[in-house]
């Protein structure tokens, strides 16, 4: 597995633990899509990662950046992470939305 592939299944089973929050909790999201990952030129462990997600609190999710569109669907939403690689596993650490 890439460390890019890595990067998508962290981003991945994050967005599920939103999903899968119940009804009112903070940060909770009904659904998310078209994940992307690409790799930060000169930077060998960051990477820009977009998605989009439909959002059950937009309060949580739409400061910083996205775009909102019908259905409660942010789009375009994006981070950039750093992974680090610790002995036996793998860290995702949320940068921020510049560099």
């Amino acid at each position: 597995m890439t460390d890019k592939e890595i990067v998508y299944t962290i981003v991945k089973q994050e967005l599920s633990y939103h999903k899968n929050k119940s009804l009112f909790a903070n940060g909770k999201i009904f659904d998310y899509k078209d994940i992307s990952v690409y790799s930060v030129p000169n930077e060998p462990t960051i990477y820009s990662v977009v998605f989009s997600i439909q959002s059950g609190d937009d309060d949580f999710w739409l400061p910083g950046n996205g775009t909102k569109q019908e259905n409660n669907w942010i789009i375009n939403k994006s981070n950039y992470m750093q992974l680090i690689k610790e002995k036996d596993y793998y860290r995702l650490i949320s940068i921020g939305t510049g560099l």
